[in-house]
Parts: C-alpha cells; sequence; structure tokens
C-alpha cells in the first residue's frame, strides 16, 4: 500500500508550501513541494490552515528510493534525507537535504 506523509510550512501571510512524500511498496518514493496561495477567488483543491483557505498553485516533485532500517527510513536521490518516526506513525526530520531550506530537523510530517 502506498503511504503519503505531508506538512504545510507557512511563507509569509498569503503562502503555504506543501511537502508531500510518498512511499511505495517497491522501495522508490516520491517527493512533491507544492505552493499553495490564500486568494478568495482560488478554485480547485485546497486545504485549511490556521482558519484560512489556501490554493493549490503548481508544483514540482521528484523521486528516488528509500530505505527501512528499526529506527529510520532513509531517502536516497541526491542527498540522503533521513527520517525517524514516532511511536505515534508520524515522522521526524533527523537530517534534510542541505541543498533544500524547505525541510528543517525537527520538522514534523503527517499521514495525509
Amino acid at each position: 500500500k502506498n503511504v503519503e506523509y505531508g506538512l504545510f510550512k507557512p511563507e509569509g501571510e498569503d503562502m503555504l508550501t506543501g511537502i508531500f512524500i510518498t512511499f511505495k511498496d517497491n522501495g522508490a518514493y516520491s517527493y512533491v513541494m507544492a505552493p499553495y496561495l490564500c486568494d478568495p477567488y482560488g478554485e480547485g483543491e485546497s486545504v485549511v490552515y490556521n482558519g484560512k483557505t489556501y490554493y493549490l498553485s503548481g508544483g514540482g516533485g521528484s523521486g528516488g528510493n528509500y530505505t527501512l532500517t528499526d529506527e529510520r527510513i532513509i531517502l536516497s536521490g541526491g542527498e540522503d534525507i533521513i527520517f525517524t518516526m514516532t511511536a505515534d506513525g508520524k515522522l521526524v526530520v533527523e537530517k534534510p537535504d542541505s541543498t533544500s531550506d524547505r525541510l528543517q530537523v525537527g520538522d514534523l510530517l503527517t499521514i495525509q
């Protein structure tokens, strides 16, 4: 079964960045970053964050393979990104990719 984790990060007052990672049974993952804008005329996919509605406005992705250990999930594909899993099934960023400022140590991703 494919499992998708994600989080939303505020980017100023009127924008969120959605970060989504889907883990597939075959050991592959997809990684998508998508901007969401607070737009009173927005249409399509939306999310409510802190009482405001934000609408999807594009996005881009990548992918690679992942490995599991007893304590970690490691995304390979360029520089490794390492997560640990909490007892309640959330992912915590242990080591982000140094080429991106989106994921930070301690960020918490939940099942979407």
